[in-house]
């Protein structure tokens, strides 16, 4: 075949390589074009996410909030309220009182929440010479079941001496400052105010008396008498048995009419008693 030829082909063939070429090149450019266009539809499209701490079920108000009632869900970051709260900072909401109910799902809002203030020290209740002094509920008789803080209480007890019965008042319109129902084997308590010299005295009759209390009104001021022991006829108003007087003798010496008197115990002999 001639160069003549050859260049005849030539021609021609690349006229139609140089097609193809650019057809390729067309064809990607426009694949590129198109998965560049998607990519910012999708990204136009995409919208940020936030997390949020959310209620995990209906909660009603007045429920206080713990852990197990919320959640964490995702939450359109547009869509987020500025008092919503993120879960790094969970502490904000944990234990307080649901002021408005919530819907599960919904995000937990800071000012829907009241904080619960830490309970104040009891030691900052007590005035100047006050004591706290915390007696177990075993240890009081017929302690009203519903006693409350703040209410106030007579405290007497009874116990033996010189062998009678005595009751007495111990501490008159004592302060409840706390009631404990025990919790982790721990027995129930009551804690009361006391002066220190009443505080004393509850501690010593803890030791061999019987306690037992009373409920009274906050506004009665009045009281019993103070440190005076009754035993139970007395309290009736029953006059006290006379004690037997000892019965004497007169003893004489020899011809002397002076002697001595001896006194015999109740109920004994005298000389020359016939039985």
């Amino acid at each position: 075949m001639n160069p003549a030829r050859w260049m005849q082909l030539a021609r021609a063939f690349g006229g139609y390589l140089i097609a193809g070429v650019a057809g390729l090149i067309a064809a990607w450019a426009v694949r590129e074009h198109i998965q560049q266009r998607t990519l910012e539809l999708e990204e136009q499209g995409r919208v940020p996410m936030v997390s949020r701490v959310v209620a995990a079920a209906d909660l009603a108000a007045g429920a206080s909030l713990s852990v197990g009632q919320l959640a964490v869900r995702e939450v359109p970051a547009a869509w987020a309220p500025s008092d919503s709260v993120p879960p790094d900072a969970l502490e904000l909401v944990d234990g307080g009182m649901l002021v408005l109910p919530l819907k599960a799902g919904e995000p937990v809002l800071r000012h829907q929440v009241r904080l619960q203030a830490p309970p104040e020290p009891m030691a900052r209740q007590l005035g100047a010479g006050r004591r706290a002094l915390s007696l177990p509920l075993s240890e009081i008789r017929d302690l009203p079941q519903s006693v409350r803080p703040d209410d106030r209480i007579d405290l007497y007890v009874s116990f033996s001496h010189g062998g009678r019965q005595l009751t007495m008042p111990l501490l008159q319109a004592g302060k409840v400052l706390a009631v404990d129902a025990g919790a982790d084997g721990a027995p129930p308590s009551i804690t009361l105010e006391a002066s220190v010299s009443d505080a004393m005295k509850v501690v010593a009759a803890r030791q061999d008396g019987v306690l037992t209390a009373t409920l009274r009104p906050v506004q009665d001021a009045g009281g019993a008498q103070q440190g005076r022991a009754q035993d139970l006829p007395g309290m009736l108003g029953l006059r006290q048995p006379a004690a037997p007087r000892a019965r004497e003798i007169r003893i004489i010496y020899g011809d002397r009419l002076e002697g001595a008197s001896v006194s015999l115990p109740t109920g004994a002999d005298m000389p020359g008693d016939t039985p």
